[in-house]
């Protein structure tokens, strides 16, 4: 195995560091190295078992996984070192690219539709919510921390002017989020940056940490709908971060998300095929928090460092919170006539 030049690296939100090594033959393999991973590389290969039947060809093989000199290992086929989030940064929504994109969504939904299964348990999920809430308030209690700041839950946040609710509001209506009807197969955290693009637009899911069988498919759809989202306030959004007198005050531009428009139609698409007039407002209520959650745990990654970032981050997963608590559009997900959702 030659690296040479063309061994690159990159760190995955993890906290593991995966290199891309140029084999002699030219093919490449993806070595994700990590001290104390959340999840073992033998779990994360027996993850990828889990997801085969649904996925196949489009899961790159695994070569090894296991321990070596106290280190996590695993290493697997590497079709591309490019993402489809390289694409997109690079090209934006050029007409293949957005092709290859509903071809990706299309194929998710297909899975999740095939792999339905009624009885869907929280206390057995693949991606925990309770815990994911827990880690999103540790993260923005720490990030309030480097602004050398105490976060009280009776501090009330005020965004742009308009009184948004108390931070133990904000826990209490994130906690409250009905289960959906049926579990489903999926790569755990299906977003851009997850899929291998070749130059020929062939594209490959990686990243099996939290991959299985028990997942709430409206998660799954708000990691979809969210990575583009976060993108856009990361690249456009700044702003400002008052505290005191037991408010927290934000102001920023609202971010008007044209430029990502186009590529949230398709994961639109997928939710209304995946919810019911039954149960389309619960769905509604659920993508808007899990999608909140996102861009929650991104405040102690990228805000702390950036200042201008906190408002945006905080301000509109606020502002998601708020309209899944009554019901209210929303500029990331349109609205549709019950007539035409999906019954399925």
């Amino acid at each position: 195995m030659s690296t040479g030049g063309a061994d690159r690296a990159r760190s995955g939100s993890s906290g593991a560091a995966v290199h891309i090594l140029e084999c002699a033959d030219g093919s490449r393999v993806a070595v994700k190295v990590a001290a104390s991973p959340r999840v073992s590389a033998t779990g994360q290969a027996a993850a990828r078992a889990q997801i085969a039947p649904f996925f196949g060809q489009r899961l790159p093989r695994v070569l090894y996984a296991g321990r070596h000199q106290d280190t996590d290992v695993l290493v697997t086929e590497c079709p591309s070192p490019r993402t489809f989030a390289d694409a997109a940064r690079g090209h934006g929504p050029a007409p293949d690219l957005l092709a290859t994109w509903a071809q990706i969504v299309d194929h998710l939904v297909g899975v999740w539709q095939q792999s339905a299964q009624p009885g869907y348990k929280p206390d057995r999920a693949t991606r925990n919510h309770q815990r994911r809430l827990e880690r999103a308030i540790d993260g923005l209690t720490y990030a309030f921390g480097v602004l050398e700041t105490e976060l009280s839950r009776r501090h009330r946040f005020i965004v742009n002017g308009s009184d948004l609710g108390t931070w133990e509001q904000l826990q209490r209506r994130l906690a409250a989020m009905a289960p959906p009807d049926f579990r489903v197969a999926c790569l755990g955290d299906p977003q851009p940056a997850n899929v291998l693009l070749t130059p020929q637009l062939d594209w490959y899911l990686i990243d099996w940490e939290w991959s299985g069988r028990h997942h709430d498919w409206r998660m799954m759809a708000s990691h979809l709908l969210g990575w583009w989202f976060v993108e856009d306030l990361l690249a456009h959004a700044r702003g400002t971060i008052a505290v005191g007198s037991g408010r927290v005050i934000l102001d920023y531009p609202p971010p008007e998300s044209a430029a990502i428009r186009p590529w949230l139609a398709r994961p639109t698409r997928a939710f209304h095929t995946m919810t019911t007039c039954r149960t389309f407002d619960r769905d509604h209520a659920a993508l808007f928090l899990h999608t909140a959650m996102l861009l929650l745990r991104e405040i102690p990654r990228t805000a702390a460092k950036n200042r201008q970032l906190f408002a945006p981050l905080l301000g509109e997963a606020l502002h998601l919170v708020d309209a899944a608590d009554h019901g209210a559009p929303h500029p990331l997900l349109p609205a549709v006539p019950p007539s035409s959702r999906s019954t399925w």
